[in-house]
């Protein structure tokens, strides 16, 4: 697995005496991170840093969620948001992945829940990540494709649903990084 240090840091290396990776300047044999840390200043000052850098999201980290795109017609199956973040805002239909549920699984709860559609979950189209106060989500999102002829009902906490014409999505309030996701991943064609 491949960390990324960001731009204009120096990339890990093998000590010479083969002791695991260490940064470019940091003496053969010492431990980086947060065994370094723990090393350097005791278990007790490392943890309360790691610690502080958690407050944004808390503990948990980020959450594994899962979006439905339907489209029908030159049109984009949306829910709009009942509740935090993106309360009031339009985006596509889904929620986060419980504990023993495939993502697949997610996909068709979520779509029953926030519209009242059977669906069946096709491949997955790409991942969005989405950080802010509170919150932290990790979102694979997936083709569906609506089973059955069922009405519309906007439920769990989904505040309104309706079939979007694609031409009208510029116009609305999205989600954040919605009109992007949906550009990038070129999918704005039936």
């Amino acid at each position: 697995m491949r960390e990324d240090w960001g731009e204009g840091s120096p990339p890990a290396v093998r000590d010479r005496d083969g002791g695991g990776p260490s940064a470019p300047g940091r003496r053969p044999g010492t431990a980086g991170g947060f065994a370094g840390r723990v090393a350097r200043e005791g278990p007790a000052r490392a943890s309360a840093s790691t610690e502080s850098r958690d407050v944004t999201w808390g503990r948990r980290g980020p959450e594994l969620s899962v979006g439905g795109l339907a489209r029908h017609r030159g049109r984009l199956l949306l829910v709009k948001r009942g509740h935090a973040p993106a309360a009031g805002r339009w985006s596509l239909p889904g929620g986060r992945v419980q504990r023993g549920e495939t993502m697949a699984q997610a996909v068709i709860r979520e779509m029953a829940e926030e519209t009242g559609l059977a669906v069946r979950c096709g491949p997955l189209i790409g991942f969005a990540e989405r950080i802010g106060p509170g919150y932290h989500f990790v979102i694979a999102d997936f083709f569906v494709d609506v089973i059955g002829r069922r009405p519309l009902r906007a439920g769990d906490d989904a505040a309104e649903v309706r079939w979007v014409p694609f031409s009208e999505l510029e116009e609305m309030e999205l989600s954040d990084g919605l009109l992007e996701f949906l550009d990038r991943h070129d999918v704005l064609v039936d």
